[in-house]
C-alpha cells in the first residue's frame, strides 16, 4: 500500500515518542497509542494506533489523551493480547466486547492506572501471567466480565478495583493498595490466596458470598454482611481487620489450613470453623460476634498469645485436628469466657507450655476430654449427665467456686487431673465414677490431685486408681466412701482421706504414699493388699468397721512408718485385721481406743509400742513381739486368744479393769511387763505359761512386775531363766515370805522382791553379791546374824520395813552400795537401825520423799545421805555424815532428840517440811547449810555446835539459807573454829555463845535473847547487817569487835566488859541498858546513833575518863543543848537525862561522852566543835 506521508506529520512523531517514555518500550516490546485515527472505536482497525498497525502481543499500549479528547469506547472484535497498558488524561476508557478476552503478557506491572477517569472492562480477561496493578491515577477500574488463566491479580496502586464477575484465575489475589470491591458473589476464584497490605481494603459488596483459599495481610477486610469463605491447605495469617459495615457478616472456615487471625476485628456476625483450624491471636480475633459459632468435627478453633476470648457463645464438636482439640491453646495463657456449648463429644486442648481455660458454665450434653501437654482449666459450673476424659500428659485443673454437678465419669488416661473447687459443698465432680488411670501406662502417668477439701461427693460410686494411677490428696481433707487401687494413692504431710463414708468397702492394692492421715469410717471393709511395699508413713485411723492388712512379700510393710489409731472411743466399733506377717514397719506407734479391736490372728506382727484400752487378740499360731527398739506398750483393754505375746525389750503394762482370756504364753526376752489389772478375779493372763528371760541375757534383764493382786490364773505356769526377775511388787504374787539363815546371792544384775503381801522375812546368814533388793509389801525384813554380809549392790525399800541388826564388830548388812529408801510415789518405807554401824561407811544413802530412816539409838557413820524422806535420831543416837568428806542433803523431815554430827564435807539441810529434831547438831568441820523453806525450822530446840576448839579458823560453818531456820529455843556455841553465818537471811536465836567467827551480811538480821536468854559474842564479828538485842537477858562483847552493821537494843543489857566495841549504827529502839563496867574501862564508838522517841537508854557503871562513849552522828540531837529529847532519853548512873548534853569536847577530834568537873555540870557528851566543814570529813580514831 503507497504511503501517506502526511500521517508521518509531527503530531505522529511526537504521540510516538511519548508512547515510548511512557510504556518504556525497551522493557515491553512495541511501544503503541490509541489515537482513535480511524474514529471507529475498534482495536483491530489499524489506523486507531500509533503507530500504525494493530499492536502485537507484546507491545505496551498506552490509552491518553495524547490523541483524542474525549471519553473513549474500545470494542475489541476478537481476542486480543498485549504486552500491558497504561491509562492516563483525563478521559475514560470503556472496553466492550463480553464475549472477548483481553491476555496481558508482560511480567510485572502490566497494567497502570495514572489517570484520573473511570476504567470499564466489559471483556474477559486472560492471565496468563499476573495481572499487577499500579499508577497513581484516581479513576475506578471495574472488571465486568470473567478473569481467567492461570495468573493471579496484584494491586498495587491506590484507586479503587471492582469485580463484577465470578473470575476463575487460578493464581493469587495481593491488594498492596487501593480498594478491591465485589460487585458479585465469588468474585474472587474459590482457590485464591487473598492477601491484603496495610491500608489496603477489600470490600465484599452487598449480598455477596466470597470464598477464597485463605487469607493473610495486615489491611482491612469488609464482609458487609455477607459470608467469607475461607478454605485450603495453606496456613496463613492475618493481622489486619476484618470489618463489617453491613450486619452479622459470617465467616466460614474450609479447608485444613490454618488461618491465624491476630488483629482487632469487628464484624459481628458468626464464625464457623468446618475444616482446619481459626488461631486466635487476638482477643478481639472474632469481633463482636456473639451468637452461632461453631467449630465442626474434624476442625478446632485455636487461642494464642495469652488472649481472652469474650464471644458470648461458641459450639464445639469434635477432637480437632489429630485429636488435638476442637477447642485448643496452642501458645501462652489463654482464656475462653464466653459460653461453650457441645454440638457432639469434644476435646479440648493445650500444647506444651501453654494453658486454655474456660471460665463459663458448661453443659456436658456430651461427653468432652482434654489433650496435650499444656494445662487446661475449667473455672466455670459444669453440669450435664456426661463425663470427661483426660488424655495427654498436660493437666486438667477442675476449679472455681460453683459446684460442679455433671454425673458422668472422670476419666484419667494420662497426665494430672487438679480438682480445686473451693466453698463448702461445691464439688469438683457430681455423682459420677473417678478413674485414675487406664492400666497401660507407666506407674503414676495418670494423676488426680486434690488442692481443696471435699472435691468428690461421698455419695459417688467407687473411685478407680488403676496400675498407672494415683491419687493425691496432697494437703487437702477428702471424704470417700470407695476408693480401689492397683495404683498410687498419696496423702499429703496435712492431707486427710476418709474412706467408706457411706460404709462401701475399698481395696488399695498398689502403693500408698506420703505423710498424711487415712482415716476409715463407716462400717465397711478397707483392705490394704498387694505385693509392694507401701511407702506411707502418716496416721491411720480406723474410726469405724474394719482396716484389713495383707501385703505380701518380707519388708513389703502396708505402713512404713507413722501411727495407728484403731477406734475413737466412742463405742463405734473399728478393727484393725491382720492377713499376713509383718504389716507394719516395727516403728509404727499403735493405740487401740476402748471401741477398737487389733486383731493379730495367726500372723507375727513385730512392733515397738502398742498402746491399747480396747481389744488385743492373738491366734493360736500368732506372735504379737512388743518393744522392738525398747519402747514403751500399755495394754490396758482385754487381751484374748491363745497365741504368743512377746517382750522383745523396752516395757509393757498390761493393765486396765477387764479381765483377759489370754491363755497363750508370754514371753520376756528383756525389759519389762507390768501387770495391774484391777478388780478381784480380773486377771492378766488366764492360763498358760509366763516365761522369764531366755538364758543368755544379763541377769535381771528380762522382769516381771506386778502391779496389783492375783495378776496371773492359778493354773499359770512361771519359769525364770537366768536372766529373769519375778518381782511380784507390792502385790500378792508368788515369793510373799522368805526367811533365810543360809547365804542369798545377788548377781550383779540381779534382782529379788520380797514381801509382796505384806509378809515378813528374816535373812540371818548372809548375802552376798552386787545385785539388788527390793522391798515391798507393808510387811518387814530382818537383816541380822553374826556375820557380816558382803553384798555392796543397791537395797531398794519400796514400801514396809527393813531392820538391819547384824551383830559384832565391822560384820555390815551391807558393804557399800547403795540404799533407797521410799519411791517418792507415797508408798511408806522405812529403813529402821537396830545395831551400830550396819551399813559400811561409803554406803550411799537415798530417802525419798516417802522414805523413813531410823538410827534409833545407835551410831551410824556415813559419808552421804540424800533425804527427801524422813530422818529419825532417837535420843541417844548418832547420825554420823561426811566421814569422808561427802555431800549430803536432807530436804524432808528430821526428827528425834539425838545427835547429828558433820564429821567433814557439806550437808544442806532443807524442803519445805518443818522438822522437830530437837538434839544436838555437830558440826566438826566442813559446813551445814539450813534453807528450810515456808517458815518451817531445821531445829525445833536443842542445841548447835559449831567447830572443836582444835581446828583452823572457820573450819566449821553453819550458814543460814533462809529465815528462822533454828527455833528461837535453840542454843548456839561456835568455838574458836567455828563459823555462824547468818548471810542475808533473818534469825531469832534466844542464846549464842561466840569465839569463833559471827557474820551477818548487810541484808541480815540477828535477833538474840528473844526469849531473856544471854549471849556473849567474842572472837570475829562481821558484815554490815543487823544484830537486835531482845529480852531481858544480857548481850556481852568480851573482845575487840568491829561491826559496820547496826545494833539495835530492844531490851535488857549490853555488857561492854573491858571490851571496845565498834558500831556503824547503834539504835536504841526500848528502854535498855548499857553496861561499861569492867576494871580497866570500856570504849564504845558509834558513827551513827538513833534513840526512838519515849525511849531511855541508861548508862551503868560508867567512870570517867576511863570508859568512852564516841558518837559522830545523832540523830536528833542539838549539839550544848540539855534537857530536849533526844540528849534528855539518855541517862548516866547517878544522873537524870536532863542532865546529859552532847557537846564538843576539843582535846579529841571525836564525839566523846564524860562527866567533867565539877560534877554539878552534869553528864556531858563531849563533841569536837565542828563546822559543816568537818562533818563531811572522815573521822580520826585516837587511842585512849
Amino acid at each position: 500500500m503507497p504511503i501517506q506521508l502526511h500521517k508521518l506529520g509531527s503530531r505522529r512523531l511526537r504521540g510516538l515518542l511519548v508512547a515510548f517514555a511512557l510504556t518504556g518500550a525497551a522493557l515491553h516490546g512495541q511501544a503503541v497509542l490509541w489515537d482513535n485515527g480511524s474514529g471507529n472505536s475498534a482495536w483491530g482497525t489499524a489506523s486507531n494506533w500509533s503507530p500504525n498497525g494493530v499492536p502485537s502481543s507484546t507491545a505496551a499500549l498506552t490509552f491518553d489523551n495524547t490523541y483524542v479528547t474525549s471519553n473513549q469506547t474500545i470494542s475489541l472484535g476478537a481476542n486480543r493480547q498485549a504486552g500491558s497498558l497504561t491509562f492516563g488524561g483525563p478521559y475514560s476508557y470503556t472496553f466492550n466486547s463480553s464475549s472477548n478476552s483481553l491476555q496481558l503478557n508482560s511480567s510485572g506491572t502490566n497494567f497502570t492506572q495514572n489517570s484520573s477517569a473511570a476504567l470499564t472492562f466489559n471483556n474477559t480477561f486472560t492471565l496468563a501471567t499476573d495481572l499487577t496493578m499500579a499508577g497513581s491515577g484516581t479513576g475506578a477500574v471495574s472488571f465486568k466480565s470473567v478473569l481467567s488463566g492461570t495468573g493471579g491479580l496484584t494491586m498495587n496502586g491506590s484507586y479503587g478495583v471492582t469485580l463484577n464477575a465470578a473470575n476463575t484465575y487460578s493464581g493469587a489475589t495481593t491488594v498492596n493498595g487501593g480498594t478491591l470491591t465485589f460487585g458479585v458473589s465469588n468474585a474472587l476464584p474459590t482457590a485464591t490466596a487473598l492477601t491484603i497490605g496495610s491500608g489496603a481494603t477489600v470490600d465484599v459488596g452487598w449480598s455477596h458470598t466470597v470464598t477464597i483459599g485463605s487469607l493473610s495481610g495486615s489491611g482491612t477486610f469488609d464482609i458487609k454482611g455477607n459470608t467469607l469463605n475461607v478454605g485450603d491447605s495453606t496456613n496463613t495469617t492475618f493481622s489486619g481487620v476484618l470489618t463489617d459495615s453491613g450486619a452479622y457478616g459470617k465467616l466460614v472456615k474450609n479447608g485444613t489450613g490454618t488461618l491465624t487471625l491476630s488483629g482487632n476485628n469487628t464484624f459481628a456476625g458468626p464464625v464457623t470453623i468446618n475444616a482446619g483450624a481459626i488461631v486466635a491471636a487476638s482477643s478481639t480475633a472474632f469481633g463482636s460476634s456473639t451468637w452461632g459459632n461453631t467449630v465442626n468435627n474434624g476442625a478446632e478453633l485455636d487461642l494464642s498469645g495469652g488472649i481472652t476470648l469474650n464471644e458470648g457463645s461458641f459450639t464445639i464438636n469434635g477432637s480437632g485436628l489429630s485429636g488435638g482439640g476442637a477447642l485448643r491453646s496452642v501458645s501462652g495463657a489463654n482464656t475462653f469466657a464466653g459460653t461453650l456449648n457441645l454440638g457432639s463429644a469434644s476435646t479440648f486442648g493445650a500444647d506444651a507450655g501453654s494453658s486454655l481455660t474456660v471460665s463459663g458454665a458448661l453443659s456436658l450434653s456430651y461427653a468432652i476430654g482434654t489433650a496435650g501437654s499444656g494445662d487446661v482449666i475449667l473455672s466455670g459450673q459444669i453440669y450435664g449427665s456426661n463425663g470427661i476424659t483426660k488424655n495427654g500428659t498436660g493437666t486438667l485443673t477442675i476449679s472455681g467456686s460453683s459446684g460442679n454437678s455433671f454425673s458422668g465419669a472422670l476419666q484419667i488416661n494420662d497426665g494430672t487431673v487438679v480438682m480445686s473447687k473451693s466453698g463448702s459443698g461445691n464439688y469438683a465432680m457430681g455423682g459420677g465414677s473417678a478413674i485414675v488411670g487406664d492400666g497401660i501406662g507407666s506407674a503414676g502417668s495418670a494423676v488426680l490431685t486434690m488442692t481443696a477439701d471435699n472435691q468428690i461427693p461421698n455419695y459417688a460410686p467407687a473411685l478407680t486408681v488403676n496400675s498407672d494411677g494415683n491419687l493425691d490428696i496432697a494437703n487437702t481433707a477428702q471424704s470417700l466412701n470407695i476408693v480401689n487401687s492397683t495404683g498410687e494413692v498419696t496423702v499429703g504431710s496435712s492431707g486427710t482421706l476418709t474412706l467408706g463414708v457411706n460404709s462401701g468397702n475399698s481395696t488399695l492394692g498398689g502403693n500408698i504414699l506420703g505423710t498424711g492421715t487415712i482415716v476409715k469410717s463407716g462400717s465397711g471393709t478397707v483392705t490394704i493388699n498387694g505385693s509392694s511395699a507401701n511407702s506411707f508413713t502418716g496416721s491411720l485411723q480406723v474410726s469405724n468397721g474394719t482396716v484389713s492388712m495383707s501385703k505380701s512379700g518380707s519388708g513389703n510393710y502396708a505402713m512404713s512408718g507413722g501411727s495407728v489409731t484403731v477406734g475413737t472411743g466412742t463405742g463405734t466399733a473399728a478393727t484393725l485385721s491382720m492377713g499376713a506377717d509383718n504389716q507394719l514397719a516395727p516403728s509404727i506407734a499403735v493405740s487401740v481406743m476402748s471401741d477398737g479391736t487389733l486383731n493379730v490372728g495367726s500372723t507375727t506382727q513385730n512392733l515397738d509400742a502398742l498402746s491399747s484400752a480396747g481389744t488385743v487378740t492373738v491366734g493360736s499360731s500368732g506372735d504379737l513381739v512388743l518393744g522392738t527398739s525398747g519402747g514403751s506398750s500399755t495394754l490396758g483393754g482385754t487381751i484374748t486368744g491363745a497365741g504368743t505375746l512377746t517382750l522383745s525389750s523396752g516395757s509393757a503394762t498390761i493393765n486396765g479393769t477387764t479381765s483377759n482370756t489370754f491363755n497363750g504364753s508370754l514371753q520376756v526376752n528383756s525389759g519389762t511387763v507390768t501387770l495391774s489389772k484391777s478388780g478381784t478375779g480380773i486377771y492378766a493372763m488366764n492360763g498358760g505359761s509366763v516365761t522369764l528371760g531366755t538364758g543368755s541375757g544379763s541377769a535381771g534383764a528380762a522382769v516381771l512386775a506386778m502391779g496389783a493382786d492375783n495378776q496371773l490364773a492359778p493354773s499359770t505356769t512361771v519359769s525364770v531363766q537366768s536372766d529373769g526377775n519375778f518381782n511380784v511388787g507390792s502385790t500378792a504374787q508368788s515369793l510373799n515370805v522368805v526367811n533365810s539363815s543360809g547365804l542369798i546371792t545377788l548377781g550383779s544384775t540381779g534382782n529379788l522382791t520380797l514381801g509382796a503381801s505384806g509378809g515378813s522375812s528374816t535373812l540371818g546368814g548372809t548375802i552376798t553379791g552386787a545385785g539388788t533388793l527390793t522391798k515391798s509389801g507393808t510387811g518387814t525384813v530382818t537383816i541380822n546374824g553374826s556375820s557380816g554380809n558382803s553384798f555392796n549392790g543397791s537395797l531398794q525399800v519400796s514400801a514396809g520395813t527393813v531392820s538391819m541388826s547384824k551383830s559384832g564388830s565391822g560384820n555390815y548388812a551391807m558393804n557399800g552400795g547403795t540404799v533407797t529408801v521410799g519411791t517418792g510415789t507415797g508408798t511408806s518405807a522405812t529403813l529402821s537401825m537396830g545395831a551400830d554401824n550396819q551399813l559400811a561407811s561409803s554406803t550411799a544413802v537415798n530417802v525419798m520423799s516417802d522414805g523413813t530412816f531410823s538410827v534409833g539409838s545407835t551410831s551410824q557413820s556415813l559419808n552421804a545421805v540424800s533425804s527427801a524422806g524422813s530422818v529419825s535420831v532417837g535420843p541417844s543416837g548418832n547420825l554420823i555424815l561426811g566421814t569422808s568428806g561427802g555431800s549430803s542433803t536432807l530436804g524432808g523431815t528430821l526428827s528425834g532428840s539425838g545427835t547429828l554430827t558433820l564429821s567433814s564435807g557439806s550437808a544442806t539441810i532443807n524442803g519445805s517440811s518443818s522438822n522437830t529434831f530437837s538434839g544436838s547438831l555437830q558440826v566438826n568441820s566442813g559446813t551445814v547449810t539450813l534453807s528450810k523453806s515456808g517458815g518451817t525450822y531445821a531445829m525445833n530446840g536443842g542445841s548447835v555446835t559449831l567447830g572443836t576448839g582444835s581446828g583452823s579458823s572457820g573450819a566449821a560453818v553453819l550458814a543460814m539459807g533462809a529465815n528462822n531456820q533454828l527455833a528461837p529455843s535453840t542454843s548456839v556455841t561456835v568455838l574458836s573454829d567455828g563459823n555462824l553465818n547468818i548471810g542475808t537471811t533473818t534469825q531469832s536465836i534466844d542464846s549464842v555463845t561466840s569465839s569463833g567467827i559471827v557474820t551477818v551480811a548487810s541484808s541480815g538480821t540477828l535477833n538474840l535473847g528473844t526469849s531473856g536468854g544471854n549471849s556473849t559474842l567474842g572472837g570475829t564479828l562481821s558484815g554490815s547487817g543487823s544484830i537486835v538485842k531482845q529480852g531481858t537477858g544480857t548481850l556481852s562483847f568480851n573482845s575487840t569487835l568491829n561491826f559496820s552493821g547496826t545494833l539495835t537494843l530492844a531490851n535488857g543489857t549490853l555488857a561492854l566488859g573491858s571490851s571496845s566495841l565498834t558500831l556503824g549504827t547503834l539504835h536504841i529502839t526500848g528502854n535498855s541498858t548499857i553496861d561499861f563496867g569492867g576494871s580497866s574501862g570500856s570504849l564504845l564508838d558509834v558513827s551513827n546513833f538513833i534513840v526512838d522517841s519515849g525511849v531511855t537508854l541508861s548508862i551503868t557503871n560508867w567512870v570517867n575518863s576511863v570508859d568512852h562513849f564516841y558518837v559522830t552522828n545523832w540523830s536528833g540531837a542539838t549539839i550544848d543543848v540539855m534537857g530536849v529529847a533526844p540528849t534528855n532519853q539518855v541517862a548516866f548512873n547517878g544522873y537524870s537525862g536532863n542532865d546529859t548534853v552532847w557537846t564538843s569536847f576539843t582535846a579529841y577530834p571525836e564525839v566523846r561522852l564524860n562527866v567533867p568537873e565539877p560534877s554539878t555540870y552534869g553528864a556531858i557528851f563531849s563533841l569536837l566543835s565542828l563546822g559543816a566543814f568537818y562533818f563531811v570529813r572522815r573521822r580520826q580514831r585516837r587511842a585512849h
